[in-house]
């Protein structure tokens, strides 16, 4: 499953590129479950693995989709503030 993925992901050394990240993200956005994504976004901070433009787009995306506007502009303000 994706998530089996992403926890194999992360336990490589060095860690997959953002970019990598994104693509899986994207699938499991595509599958519908965006609450899996918030998840996985909060981990991949946890980790302090490295993330792009694109994966906080998603991730507001993803806000939006669960209703959680707060969320999706405090997103919107690290962008903005990390001078993406």
């Amino acid at each position: 499953s994706a998530i089996d993925l992403f926890d194999e992901m992360v336990r490589c050394r060095p860690f997959p590129s953002a970019i990598d990240f994104c693509k899986l993200m994207g699938v499991i956005v595509r599958m519908n479950r965006p609450d899996v994504v918030i998840s996985l976004h909060q981990k991949i901070e946890m980790r302090r693995i490295p993330f792009n433009i694109y994966s906080m787009n998603i991730l507001i995306k993803c806000f939006c989709s669960c209703q959680k506007l707060p969320f999706a502009f405090s997103t919107f303000g690290k962008i903005t503030k990390l001078g993406f």
